[in-house]
């Protein structure tokens, strides 16, 4: 791999790093739609789940079944990695 491709994926890799950070350090705390969607794909993936984020954002929005911030749900990221360990299990092994 050539030094320039190295550089986008150091940076992507540098901003999911920073990302799953944040949402470790503030599991309990209520997410944005966008950070709702990122913690539930990344435990997705941790899961061996190769999605796409659009795929997990139209899989998410229809499992949950209400519009984010719907008063029966929470929406912090221990609440979407438990969305997506119940995703996975109801829906079995990875695609």
């Amino acid at each position: 791999m050539s030094e320039q491709g190295s550089i986008p994926e150091a940076l992507a890799n540098a901003v999911a790093d920073t990302i799953v950070h944040s949402l470790k350090k503030s599991r309990g705390v209520e997410l944005t739609p966008v950070g709702f969607e990122w913690a539930f794909w990344f435990r997705l993936r941790q899961g061996g789940w190769k999605v796409s984020r659009s795929d997990s954002n139209t899989w998410l929005w229809s499992y949950v079944g209400a519009p984010y911030g719907h008063p029966d749900l929470g929406w912090s990221a221990f609440d979407a990695e438990y969305l997506a360990d119940r995703y996975m299990a109801e829906y079995g092994e990875a695609p």
